[in-house]
């Protein structure tokens, strides 16, 4: 079936919000925009998210970048994805305070609700913290309609003392992006099969003794281990990005997992 264009009306931003829209927390988060609203043309992802255990809806590349960071660092909690700035009628007053105009739809006229690509909830020690971000290619920031829209946004959560800012590649580093990439996929037991729970904990157990006592590299180890447990090659390694990235086994994700290197376990 064909993707219908979202078109910003009264009705149907009444409609979104009757939805459940933008409403909701963890795995029950509704986004305010999803992939299936607009058409086929251009970059979106839907993945199904570790924290949340629900499908997040991007829309670039970088997005995506950018959440699979955000989903394996352990103090972020929950991530809520094109969160929108309601009441609509607030980022109205806001544009109009500092003299700018407000996004509108260009098929409606209508104004349209803004968003912002990540909500996200941290936990630090035993405080609970708040972040908005959002996520722009370098280049768009010459843009200066863009920085029109940062400025809305910006005052909009400061009302709300909630910390916001924007994230380019260039503020996202790329061995945490590739880490990230490598061992998200590995998280929940299923993606592990055919090893078992069982499995898992026993080539889990031969490999960390291991990886704690020799210089060995990481090719090494996870070859031995497929060999020593009669493994399709690559099991090994992952379960390795399993312990990972339940945080079993500790490593410093700003440095390489990379099977040329030993592995250091913090």
């Amino acid at each position: 079936m064909p993707r219908r264009r979202f078109r910003s009306t009264p009705e149907s931003i009444a409609k979104r919000i009757a939805e459940g829209r933008g409403q909701g927390t963890g795995g029950n988060y509704n986004p305010w925009h999803e992939v299936q609203d607009f058409p086929s043309s251009g970059v979106s992802h839907r993945l199904l998210g570790l924290k949340t255990e629900r499908v997040h809806h991007l829309f670039s590349d970088l997005e995506l970048t950018v959440f699979l960071i955000y989903d394996v660092l352990t103090r972020i909690i929950d991530i809520r994805e094109q969160f929108p700035l309601l009441p609509l009628d607030e980022t109205l007053k806001i544009a109009k305070k500092i003299g700018v105009k407000h996004p509108t739809d260009p098929a409606t006229g209508y104004p349209i609700v803004m968003t912002t690509d990540f909500l996200l909830k941290l936990r630090v020690r035993r405080e609970i913290f708040f972040h908005a971000r959002t996520v722009k290619y370098r280049k768009d920031l010459d843009d200066h309609r863009v920085r029109e829209k940062f400025e809305i946004e910006r005052r909009y959560w400061r009302r709300r003392d909630i910390d916001w800012g924007y994230v380019t590649e260039e503020d996202v580093s790329p061995i945490l992006a590739e880490n990230a990439a490598l061992i998200h996929p590995c998280y929940f037991p299923s993606d592990l099969l055919p090893l078992t729970e069982r499995d898992v904990r026993k080539i889990g157990f031969y490999l960390v003794g291991r990886v704690r006592r020799e210089e060995a590299l990481l090719s090494e180890l996870v070859h031995d281990s497929d060999q020593k447990f009669e493994l399709a090659p690559g099991n090994s390694f992952s379960v390795v990005c399993h312990l990972i990235v339940r945080s079993t086994w500790l490593v410093d994700l700003l440095k390489p997992i990379s099977m040329s290197e030993r592995l250091i376990l913090l």
